[in-house]
């Protein structure tokens, strides 16, 4: 019997258990993760559009407002931090904040993925 033919199975088999013993972990915990990402950002969503229709006043300094500011576009943060009351004659009349962060709320979740 020669040595190589008793050799390259060993060293075959140590690499590919080696491999899968680094590899397996790494992957799971990625599929963990990812898993984790989407609950916690059902979560978010969910807490949004439960809370955005009930603010009453002074959105500025609630929770809600400072959870989902991070994830505004430019545009739409312009638009509720610049926002004045205005008297409107005619039909033609400002979203109201709420309005303006629960289309902000549709586009992220369509963003991610989660429709």
């Amino acid at each position: 019997m020669d040595i190589t033919s008793l050799l390259v199975p060993a060293v075959v088999g140590l690499g590919s258990s080696t491999l899968t013993i680094l590899v397996a972990p790494a992957w799971a915990w990625r599929i963990e993760k990812q898993k984790l990402q989407f609950a916690y950002r059902k979560q978010l969503i969910e807490y949004w559009r439960k809370e955005i229709p009930l603010i009453q006043d002074n959105l500025f300094d609630t929770a809600v407002y400072a959870s989902i500011r991070p994830y505004l576009q430019r545009e739409a943060t312009a638009d509720l931090e610049g926002m004045t009351i205005n008297l409107v004659v005619g039909s033609r009349r400002q979203p109201s904040p709420q309005v303006v962060l629960l289309d902000a709320v549709s586009r992220i979740e369509s963003e991610w993925g989660m429709l």
